[in-house]
């Protein structure tokens, strides 16, 4: 067995090219598999990351809990992490939030303020009971402009109804029914940081003050405290149990305890998805590996026969298929999992550029790299399942060999004349050398068949990938080619015209090129005004008299000219005057029905204490800025909403490259497999020709037939691997469309460029690889040759 080793070991020494392409394959394999298990780990590992964030970092909350019983919690060997936290009461502040008129302040130890507090925005942490940090939306939803460096005395003080009843930040305002902040203590407080809006077990959504969160010493609190724990995770699996008797109230983090003891509950659809394709990745690398292992059987079949005609047993022989195996794999394995790590790491820091270079597209959400053992030892375990695949079938096959038939040489050649009849027309076109290439081809189907597959995935899958890329980044461009606008702002206006006047302000910036004031009486009424100005432009594009229309109708898809419209918001009758299918400015649906009137005649008709709903639209030269400078302007307003539809464009675009990355990633690594096989494939059948080579050389075929034959064999594959694979291609992408692009509203196209780059890098390669085992080739010595065969 020693000796067989030995000689597997020269043997790919010998072979150094095949050996390194094959390690190659081998190492492409694994780190595709251990660049997809390391960013499902690190994905979970974020997951967990941004609710801690978010939430805080903790598994249950017990409120309201005396000092005296903090022992019990700190004498549990399953509790990990306490934080405490003190609610010290309501003060009130200036806000144009009528429903949240207070600040609620409370106070975090140093382990709350790093376990519990929301993501730190802007300055630091308190570090002393002089300090405080407040929450971001005091400023977008309050509209109080508090900032850090300043500072702020308040009173704080219990809030009560006139009952005397305690309320919390679980009742809400309510103005009808009166209460008040009594026993209020005045402090002087510095803003020393702005952090993100508390999650809603702290803050709920309708609680009545924003939190303020200043520090406590531990052991200057007083009274009753707020715990939060953390437990191990053996622990964590069983909590909901152990705390259902509690005494005191309580909240879970529940969301934190199932990724962190069962994360297949959530991620168990994507958990699937990831063993699929890590099913594919073995699949197409065992078929590529595979053909390395068959060629060095093919290579070695005489030195087979040779050994089992000594005494070898098939037994002895697999076992040293299974060895060429292992020392490929010890070499490829590791390698494999570094470059797999690599991979990782840059889509990682791919993935938080893309998403988060265009408007913050992820938040506060930020992919951290994870190494995790599991997902390392699983990528391995896929590994060795692959290599042994791929060697399985030969080591089989090695043992099977009659030992007689390998050493005549003949163990391969078992195939009846028939089979390699080749068609007439072939020899008329194509003349004697093309005649060989075919029936070679015929002759040696199992080899040239492994290459053919090879291609024909390859081609399939960048086809169908390439083109669903294409219409994905098409539907990006196509969210702001289908408006003429490029930021709008609505709002509801209820007959306050120090507020509408305002929002009209923000059409005369600098850098509106265009807008539409688009004013409607009613949600399910489609009358609507447009604003004099763009009115004006309107009718004049439509040919229009103002004075002619200005009392009348113009209908937008819909109607005909002296039908009369009637409204519950306002008496009386309006007669269309004007039909068309040209829409204003701003008004984006093609197929929407409008009833556009002016705006004189719409003030004439609503009454100012009506609701009105307004939204503007506006096309700028810089819609980021003019978004900045609108948010400027309406500071101390509330209750409107606004879109830059160029940022929303950008981030659907990174999203959509982000996806390239990897689906370009997944093909680029899965067709690098397929080229060390098909590398593998020719050059070795054209180093196990070299005999039939000389052959042909010696009765007299020149060096420009032979050419000419190895040519022909390129097109002869190349042109029947890209039949099939441009066919699959394109059929996958039409239901890659249809599945994912075509509810958009998209057209699909044909993929002729990813068609056309596929022709043409598959003749490439092919030429490429014959090329240059052609260059080898002529530097045999053609005598030498037929002699060693018959040796």
């Amino acid at each position: 067995m020693n000796l067989l080793n030995r000689l597997t070991t020269k043997n790919l020494k010998l072979n150094k090219k095949r050996t390194v392409v094959t390690i190659i394959g081998i190492i492409l394999s694994v780190a595709l598999l251990t660049a997809v298990a390391s960013m499902f780990s690190s994905i979970l590992q974020s997951t967990i990351n941004y609710e801690i964030e978010l939430r805080g970092n903790y598994h249950v909350a017990y409120y309201d809990v005396p000092l005296s019983d903090l022992d019990t919690f700190r004498s549990d060997g399953d509790i990990t992490e306490m934080s405490l936290t003190q609610d010290l009461g309501y003060a009130e502040i200036e806000t144009k939030n009528e429903y949240k008129p207070y600040a609620f302040v409370k106070a975090y130890t140093p382990d709350a303020l790093n376990n519990i507090t929301s993501r730190l925005v802007e300055g630091r942490l308190p570090e002393n009971e002089n300090e405080i940090v407040i929450p971001t939306h005091l400023k977008t939803n309050g509209r109080n402009l508090l900032k850090v460096g300043d500072t702020v005395t308040l009173n704080v003080g219990e809030r009560v109804n006139d009952a005397g009843e305690d309320f919390t930040q679980s009742d809400p305002y309510d103005a009808d029914n009166p209460e008040k902040i009594t026993s209020t203590t005045g402090k002087t407080y510095t803003v020393v940081g702005v952090v993100e809006r508390p999650s809603t077990n702290i803050e709920p959504f309708d609680a009545p003050g924003y939190t303020f969160v200043t520090y406590v010493d531990e052991n200057k609190l007083a009274g009753n405290v707020d715990v939060y724990l953390r437990y191990n995770k053996k622990a964590a699996k069983g909590l909901a149990a152990q705390v259902e008797n509690s005494k005191y109230e309580y909240g879970f983090n529940e969301y934190l305890m199932m990724l962190e003891a069962n994360p297949f509950q959530e991620f168990g659809d994507y958990a699937v998805v990831i063993l699929l394709i890590m099913g594919i990745i073995v699949i197409t690398s065992v078929f590529c590996i595979k053909n390395s292992f068959d060629i060095s059987i093919t290579e070695r079949i005489k030195q087979y026969g040779m050994i089992r005609s000594i005494g070898a047993t098939k037994k002895q022989i697999r076992r040293n298929v299974f060895y060429e195996a292992t020392v490929l794999g010890a070499i490829g394995i590791p390698l494999g999992v570094l470059s797999g790590w690599l991979a990782t790491v840059i889509l990682v820091v791919g993935i938080n550029y893309f998403m988060n270079k265009d408007g913050d597209a992820l938040g506060s959400v930020k992919l951290m790299f994870s190494v995790s053992p599991v997902a390392i030892l699983i990528a391995i375990i896929f590994g060795i399942v692959t290599i042994y695949l791929s060697a399985l079938r030969s080591a089989v096959k090695a043992s099977k060999v009659s030992p007689i038939d390998s050493i005549r040489n003949s163990a391969e050649i078992k195939i009846k004349s028939k089979k390699v009849r080749s068609p007439k027309i072939i020899k008329k076109l194509f003349g004697i050398g093309g005649e060989i290439s075919y029936k070679n081809l015929k002759r040696n189907k199992k080899k040239y068949r492994t290459t053919v597959i090879s291609i024909v995935m390859s081609v399939f899958i960048f086809i169908a990938l390439s083109s669903f890329m294409g219409s994905m980044l098409a539907s990006a461009g196509d969210e702001l080619k289908g408006s003429d606008y490029n930021v709008y702002l609505s709002s509801s206006v209820y007959g306050d015209a120090n507020r509408y006047n305002k929002f009209l302000k923000t059409t005369k910036l600098d850098g509106v090129d265009d807008y539409t004031i688009y004013r409607k009486m009613g949600y399910y009424d489609n009358v609507c005004a447009i604003g004099d100005e763009q009115y004006r432009k309107y009718i004049k594009k439509l040919g229009l008299n103002y004075e002619d229309i200005k009392d009348k109708i113009i209908a937008v898809n819909c109607g005909q000219v002296g039908d009369v419209v009637k409204s519950e918001n306002f008496d009386g009758t309006l007669e269309i005057g004007y039909v068309t299918d040209e829409r204003p400015f701003g008004l984006d649906y093609p197929d929407g029905e409008y009833h556009v009137i002016s705006d004189e005649l719409f003030d004439s008709l609503i009454s100012d204490e009506a609701e009105k709903s307004l939204t503007i639209y506006y096309h700028a030269t810089d819609a980021d800025k003019l978004q900045d400078e609108i948010d400027q302007i309406l500071i101390t307003e509330t209750h409107y909403f606004m879109r830059n539809l160029e940022e929303s464009a950008r981030q659907h675009r990174n999203l959509v490259t982000l996806m390239g990355v990897f689906l370009y990633g997944f093909i680029i690594v899965l067709s690098l497999i397929g080229v060390t096989n098909i590398f593998n494939t020719i050059t070795t059948n054209m180093e196990l020709r070299k005999p039939e080579f000389a052959m042909l050389r010696s009765v007299g075929m020149t060096s420009k037939e032979f050419n000419r034959m190895i040519r022909l064999e390129t097109v002869f594959m190349g042109t029947r691997s890209l039949f099939f694979g441009t066919i699959l291609g394109v059929a996958a992408s039409y239901l890659l469309y249809y599945a994912g692009v075509k509810s958009s509203g998209a057209s699909y196209s044909f993929p002729i460029i990813p068609v056309v780059i596929a022709i043409l890098a598959v003749f490439l390669l092919i030429s490429l690889i014959m090329n240059y085992s052609i260059a080898k080739i002529k530097k045999q010595n053609t005598i030498e040759t037929i002699r060693n065969e018959n040796i």
